[in-house]
């Protein structure tokens, strides 16, 4: 099935949202909503995703296009490297935890808070161990509707992240889930799992766990 590859505009945001809803159905996605209509779950996302892609700082948005339908069917978010010979600093202990209270105090209450903390931290954790402190191109955000999994609209946004790591000689990273579908296309890629972090969900209300791992693939070389 054919697949267009685009840079996203604030105009793609409410397309681009009805994916990223869709996806959202696991158990560990289920607990974080808490009792959030899924109403306001969509607008709270437009008005996110509409604002990050209109800026775009540092980052890309892309999608997949179906060529037959018109739909966008898959979308990806990659963090760019810092430029080259940039020193980022590392935030200390106080700055992170007050930047993490300031944004779980702008979250709605609806959501459950105490589980969208953990996970932030959680998430932060295996990062840092896939980044190692090296400059990298980072997944954010990957997502496909359910019709349209493992027909390539994904392996396309993947794809257009790990060409870029391998023309700058750079790492690529990303968090996913350990038994997430599309890990087995991320190990395709070269990427290896490199640490985890294990979620009790009955801690949040929910049932059972949800174990995330960062992942991080080496660059290869590019014939000339």
């Amino acid at each position: 099935m054919p697949f267009t590859i685009h840079t996203a505009t604030p105009a793609d945001t409410q397309a681009i949202v009805a994916v990223f809803a869709s996806d959202q159905n696991e158990p560990f996605a289920r607990v974080q909503l808490g009792t959030l209509s899924q109403e306001a779950f969509k607008a709270r996302m437009e008005s996110r995703f509409g604002q990050a892609i209109a800026n775009q700082d540092g980052q890309v948005y892309l999608y997949a296009r179906d060529y037959e339908s018109g739909e966008i069917v898959s979308y990806a978010n990659w963090q760019l490297p810092a430029p080259e010979g940039e020193v980022v600093e590392e935030k200390s202990e106080e700055e992170e935890a007050k930047e993490l209270a300031d944004w779980a105090a702008a979250m709605p209450k609806e959501m459950n808070i105490p589980s969208m903390i953990a996970t932030r931290k959680g998430m932060r954790k295996i990062r840092k161990s896939s980044e190692n402190g090296q400059r990298n191109y980072f997944l954010m955000n990957l997502g496909t509707h359910p019709s349209y999994r493992r027909k390539g609209a994904a392996t396309a946004l993947v794809q257009w992240g790990v060409e870029r790591a391998d023309k700058e000689g750079v790492i690529a990273c990303l968090n996913t889930g350990e038994h997430n579908s599309a890990r087995k296309m991320y190990e395709r890629f070269g990427f290896e799992k490199v640490d985890e972090h294990v979620f009790e969900l009955s801690q949040f209300g929910g049932e059972g766990e949800h174990i995330a791992i960062g992942m991080r693939r080496q660059p290869k070389p590019v014939s000339v």
